[in-house]
C-alpha cells in the first residue's frame, strides 16, 4: 500500500523559497549597510587615528565630493610632490602594495592611493604634505573583501532558496504523477 503524498510538501518548497531569497536579501543588505565608513578629512594635514584592530587599512583621495557643504571637483591625480606618511611610536609604516580602485557613489568618487597593513593596535599618525591646495582624504578598512563576501553569501542563500524550492516541487510533481500510473 502507497502513502499518499502530502501537499505539505509544496509549502516546504515555498518556505524553502522564501527564507532563501528573505535570508539572501537581508545578508546582502546587511553586508552593505555595516560596510567600513572610515574618517574623511581635509588635507594637507596631520591626522591621529586610534586603531584598535590589527589588518590592512587604505588611504582613498576623495576627488569629487562634498564636505561641510563645500563641493571638492580636483583631478584624481595627485602633484608629484604629495607625500603621505603614516607613523606608529615614531616609526614610519610602509606601504603595502596597492591595487588602485576607483569607487563611483553617486555624485562622489574616491581612488585608494596607499595601502598599510598595520601590525598592532595604537595611536597612529597620518601625515600629508606637498599639497597647495585642499584636498579630502578618507583613512578606513578596505570594502572590498567584506563586499564580496556579502554579494557571495547573499547570492548563495538565494540560489539556495529557489533551487531547493524547484527541486522540491519538481520531486513532488514526479512523484505525483507516477502515483497516477500503478
Amino acid at each position: 500500500m502507497r502513502r499518499k503524498l502530502s501537499l505539505w510538501w509544496l509549502a516546504v518548497a515555498a518556505l524553502l523559497f522564501v527564507a532563501g531569497t528573505g535570508g539572501g536579501i537581508a545578508v546582502l543588505v546587511h553586508g552593505i549597510i555595516s560596510l567600513p565608513e572610515g574618517h574623511t578629512f581635509l588635507v594637507p594635514s596631520t591626522q591621529t587615528f586610534q586603531l584598535a584592530e590589527p589588518g590592512p587599512y587604505v588611504v582613498w583621495h576623495d576627488y569629487q565630493t562634498t564636505i561641510k557643504g563645500k563641493v571638492f571637483n580636483k583631478p584624481a591625480e595627485l602633484p608629484d610632490q604629495t607625500t603621505i606618511t603614516l607613523t606608529h611610536k615614531g616609526k614610519e609604516i610602509p606601504t603595502a602594495k596597492l591595487w588602485s580602485s576607483t569607487i563611483t557613489s553617486g555624485q562622489h568618487q574616491k581612488v585608494s592611493i596607499a595601502r598599510y597593513h598595520i601590525e598592532e593596535p595604537g595611536a597612529y599618525l597620518l601625515t600629508v604634505d606637498g599639497l597647495d591646495e585642499p584636498r579630502v582624504f578618507t583613512f578606513s578598512r578596505p570594502i572590498f573583501k567584506p563586499l564580496f563576501q556579502a554579494i557571495l553569501s547573499g547570492v548563495f542563500l538565494i540560489l539556495f532558496g529557489w533551487l531547493g524550492a524547484s527541486i522540491g516541487v519538481a520531486f513532488i510533481l514526479i512523484l505525483r504523477s507516477r502515483k497516477g500510473d500503478t
